[in-house]
């Protein structure tokens, strides 16, 4: 049952979204999110048991949400395929947490990264989001709160907006967990961050090799990132750092396995994180292989199994973490979620 739910959750992340019939009702306003996989979509976020996903709304696709006079439910291809699923209505991008993305100028370039797409300019300032997540804090819809931006001209002006947005959320909320997801060029820069009063760190690794690095990520340094997620370790704590690591870019499942080990023997907790197809992606894929990887559900299962393996040797888990993706667990496969 286990393995079935897991493999069902697989299929939907790796899906292009799911459809509604014309005139379906929906019961939740859609999220937008302008940082992640799902940047720029309009999504809905599907309950089935012990496990949430979110899912892009699209005009086609094999998956089709119905409505069952008092309940709803998932066909895939006119099949049943998930009964009595529930929709959560998320106000800041992800459940139980506010994660605000606080800027999408990026100079840096990844092929997979869409957040520029939006265009947006209206960004709230730190007083403003301290304003807007007061009644849901005080009401326990929101548990923790995060921070991710881009980098618009260099690296310490990106760290020093992001401490302005944490330093003024932690001294209007001094218990809640606080979250950054960075790109950091320095110790001091993690120090900085930390002392503002991020509780928690996410520096992303992106690919698993500096070859892929450097063709996905031209200006980002592979060696760098592990370094820098080595020096986070000793001022954040163990289980309190994480690094997105992306599959599908023609990497072999060995080149995942040894970055899981070594950034688990130093601390890290590795969330793997399937890419999703755009143009740019698709592009460059095409231009760097004969034939462009494809992920499957069984791949995910099987990185998520040899993941949980890494995990428990080096006594690693995901629930020491109160923001960002591993509470979040929407997008990607949770290890010992279902366990």
């Amino acid at each position: 049952m286990e393995e079935d739910l897991i493999l069902k959750k697989a299929d939907l992340i790796l899906s292009n979204g799911i459809k509604l019939r014309e005139g379906f009702d929906l019961p939740v306003k859609y999220s937008i999110s302008t940082a992640g996989p799902s940047v720029g979509k309009r999504n809905i976020i599907i309950e089935s048991g012990d496990f949430l996903v979110k899912v892009p709304v699209v005009d086609e696709s094999d998956f089709e949400l119905i409505h069952n006079k008092s309940s709803l439910s998932v066909c895939h291809c006119n099949r049943p395929f998930l009964d009595d699923v529930r929709l959560q209505n998320v106000r800041f991008h992800a459940p139980k947490q506010a994660f605000f993305n606080i800027s999408q100028n990026c100079k840096m370039g990844c092929r997979f990264c869409s957040t520029t797409i939006m265009g947006r300019s209206d960004y709230p300032t730190p007083e403003r989001i301290a304003d807007m997540i007061r009644e849901p804090v005080v009401k326990g819809e929101v548990k923790s709160v995060s921070f991710t931006g881009s980098i618009n001209r260099d690296v310490q002006q990106s760290v020093d907006e992001l401490t302005s947005f944490i330093r003024e959320i932690h001294s209007n909320y001094p218990e809640l967990p606080i979250g950054v997801e960075c790109y950091v060029e320095s110790e001091s820069q993690i120090i900085q961050l930390k002392e503002s009063g991020a509780s928690e760190i996410k520096i992303n690794i992106e690919c698993a090799t500096s070859e892929i690095m450097q063709i996905m990520c031209p200006k980002k340094d592979h060696n760098l990132v592990i370094s820098m997620l080595e020096k986070a370790v000793s001022i954040f704590g163990k289980g309190k750092v994480c690094s997105n690591l992306i599959y599908g870019l023609g990497e072999s499942d060995k080149d995942l396995f040894d970055v899981l080990d070594m950034l688990s023997s130093k601390g890290v907790m590795t969330n793997l994180r399937a890419v999703r197809m755009n143009d740019s992606v698709s592009e460059m894929l095409k231009s760097s292989f004969k034939k462009i990887p494809v992920n499957t559900s069984e791949r995910a299962v099987s990185l998520l199994r040899y993941q949980e393996k890494i995990f428990t040797k080096y006594n690693l888990d995901p629930n020491t973490m109160d923001t960002m993706c591993f509470p979040c667990g929407c997008c990607d496969l949770i290890p010992f979620f279902l366990s």
